[in-house]
Order: structure tokens, then sequence, then C-alpha cells
């Protein structure tokens, strides 16, 4: 007849996996070793639900910023007004002079364009109500992907503290150990071998 578990019984047996019980088998190190992971599981389940809160933050103030910007910014036409060349280096961007039409009739300025345009050339760029280039504006896809990208970002470094923190406790641990075992084999290695120490 098979024995079924109570929930306090899963919990018993979940401790004792983690060396949360009374084992004397147990060195102290193991029980600080346990504790240490205990810790790190509750760093780690803080880290993932701090990762998701930040992410549903960062999707809300991604979407209104989306929002906005999709309302205020507008596509416009620059046609620049001198060629975009460069004297032998091949900078990213270039800085020239442009005219666009806005909703209160046209504008002269500045746009940024990569090399190799010649005057005449016909640009799109976007622009607010004010009529001044601005970059393009955020889409639905790119707020959910940022807030996607930080809610990971938060939740992974709240994994990558967790298991360094397991890991230099471990590293330490295992070092007094060792030590502790040299000592020990140190105490009986003459009488298991025969030997005698002067």
């Amino acid at each position: 007849m098979r024995r079924y578990r109570t929930p306090l019984r899963q919990i018993l047996a979940a401790a004792r996996r983690l060396g949360l019980g009374n084992n004397p088998l147990r060195r102290h190190t193991d029980r600080v070793e346990s504790l240490v992971l205990l810790g790190a599981i509750v760093i780690a389940l803080v880290g993932l639900g701090l990762g998701v809160a930040v992410g549903e933050h960062t999707a809300d103030s991604q979407a209104r910023q989306a929002a906005h910007e999709q309302a205020t910014r507008h596509p416009a036409v620059a046609v620049l007004l001198e060629p975009a060349v460069t004297n032998g280096r091949q900078p990213a961007a270039i800085r020239v002079r442009a005219r666009w039409k806005t909703p209160n009739g046209s504008r002269v300025g500045t746009i940024t364009v990569t090399a190799d345009h010649p005057t005449g050339d016909r640009i799109p760029i976007w622009i607010d109500r004010a009529g001044k280039p601005v970059n393009e504006p955020i889409t639905d896809a790119s707020a959910v992907v940022n807030a996607i990208s930080v809610g990971l970002g938060v939740g992974v470094t709240g994994l990558l503290v967790a298991w360094s923190v397991v890991r230099l406790v471990r590293l330490r641990l295992d070092h007094g150990r060792y030590a502790e075992w040299e000592r020990g084999w140190a105490r009986v290695e003459p009488a298991w071998t025969r030997r005698r120490t002067q």
C-alpha cells in the first residue's frame, strides 16, 4: 500500500534535502551551505519578481511614450541644400543644411545624413509639431521589446547575484573543508599506515 505524503511531510522532506534537518553526519559547514543556498533561492525569486514588476512598469512607460511620439511626430521630406561629402575619412553621419515643409510652411535647418548625398537629394525625416527634426517615433513593437529586455535584464541580474553568492560561499567553505580533512588525515594516517611520527 502506497503512503501519500501530506504537504507538511513534503516540506520536511525538502528541508532535509536542503540540509536543514538534524542529521548528525552533517557538518557545520554543510548547514551553512544549505542556509546560503536557501537564501540564494530567495534572492533569485525576488530578482525574478522584481524583473517582472520592472518589466511591467517599463511596458506601461514605453507604451505611453510611443503613443505620445506617434501622435506628435510626423514624416517629412528634406531637400539637401549642400552636398553631404567627406574629405577622405568616412564618418558614419554628416550634418548638412536642408529645407523641408512643415504644417506652418517651410523650414531650413541642419539634419544628419550618411555621406555621399548630392545637393537636391531628398531625405526622409521626422519632425515634431514645431517642425524641428526629431528621431523616428518608438513603435509599439520596439516598446514591447524594450520592456521585455529590461525585465529580463533585472531578472537575470537577480539570478546571477544569487549564483555568485552561492559560488563564493561554496568556494570558501570548500577551502575550510579541505583544510579540515588534511588535519584529520594527519591525525589518523600514522595509525592506518603503521608509520610512527618521531
